[in-house]
């Protein structure tokens, strides 16, 4: 695999997540379909602070890092246990960008933003609704974070980026 590229193939992001599976504390999930391919992603649940406004103090968040056919990238993706409106994930999250959701407030995507877009979106291979990063964004972040010399497979710049914008766990984050 290039050290320098934004995208990568199924197999190559199958054996950096197996490889992350060993060095993290993500959770390696394989399906398999009806033709016999098999698809791997990362999952993990835990806790992110709760925007003050909330009663509790922790969001239990399920997280996702999926593979993208269409773009050819690594994708982030979560949902919360609990049913929690856009604007109380935009208190928790907000550096991200939040789209095609019935907002009480502005979404804030009518001017240039520079946090990545999420969408309420539906993935294949884990048959579940979730908060996707755009895939642009994705790419974006990588080459964002090769222009500032990192290096490593795409999924692991990735992962790395989305700490900027996204509260992963310190145990699922690859180091350098």
């Amino acid at each position: 695999m290039d050290g320098m590229s934004t995208c990568c193939s199924r197999s190559e992001f199958n054996q950096c997540a197996t490889k992350l599976q060993d060095e993290t504390a993500w959770e390696l999930r394989t399906k398999q379909d009806a033709f016999g391919a098999t698809f791997l992603w990362l999952e993990a649940t835990y806790g992110i602070p709760a925007a003050t406004s909330l009663a509790d103090n922790l969001i239990l968040v399920t997280v996702y890092a999926v593979y993208n056919p269409d773009f050819r990238v690594p994708q982030l993706g979560f949902f919360t246990s609990s049913l929690l409106s856009v604007d109380e994930l935009r208190a928790a999250l907000p550096t991200l960008s939040f789209l095609n959701a019935v907002l009480e407030m502005s979404s804030g995507v009518d001017a240039a933003s520079t946090c990545p877009l999420v969408s309420c979106s539906w993935n294949d291979e884990v048959q579940r609704h979730m908060w996707l990063v755009h895939p642009c964004d994705t790419e974006n972040l990588i080459r964002r974070s090769r222009y500032g010399g990192a290096r490593g497979d795409p999924l692991v710049v990735f992962l790395r980026a989305m700490t900027s914008y996204f509260p992963l766990a310190p145990s699922l984050v690859p180091s350098a």
